[in-house]
């Protein structure tokens, strides 16, 4: 397990909109999408493994959010005949790109959506992105931002 380093920053954006799919209709959704290519595979294998991971290792924000970026584009064009694109369809999909043309070093999307982040350098930069953010969605959505948690899991008993 790698820590996330102490100056990154998440800005998670969930625009209104129709939940991602899940149960049932998320399970026959599997069953109908095809399978991806083995190139995209050995891709997605090769940019986590040699590229996403040492970065985070490294502490290198602009090689870990291209890698994360480039995975977050494979792996999207996956899921596009079930969610109608590579992102999800409505305001998912256009916040993944302004999330990236106003300052995110990486971008993608939660599962099936609509929630969408992107990673930063810094406080100031989160704060300056979220207010864009908030902005441009208004009533819209919501928009969270912060530090990635570098713990772990916890559980506790009842």
């Amino acid at each position: 397990r790698l820590p996330f380093p102490d100056t990154w920053r998440c800005v998670v954006v969930v625009p209104e909109g129709p939940p991602g799919i899940s149960g049932a209709d998320e399970a026959d959704a599997f069953a109908r999408l095809p399978k991806p290519s083995e190139q995209d595979v050995h891709h997605v294998s090769h940019l986590v493994l040699m590229t996403l991971l040492p970065a985070l290792a490294d502490g290198d924000l602009d090689q870990f959010g291209r890698a994360l970026t480039a995975v977050q584009e494979i792996t999207g064009r996956w899921f596009a005949s079930a969610q109608g694109g590579t992102f999800a369809s409505g305001p998912s999909r256009a916040l993944v790109r302004q999330l990236g043309d106003w300052g995110a070093t990486g971008v993608g999307q939660s599962s099936w959506g609509p929630t969408v982040y992107g990673i930063v350098a810094g406080s100031e930069a989160a704060s300056r992105l979220a207010d864009r953010v908030r902005e441009a969605l208004g009533s819209a959505g919501q928009v969270f931002e912060g530090p990635f948690r570098s713990e772990g899991a916890r559980v506790w008993r009842a």
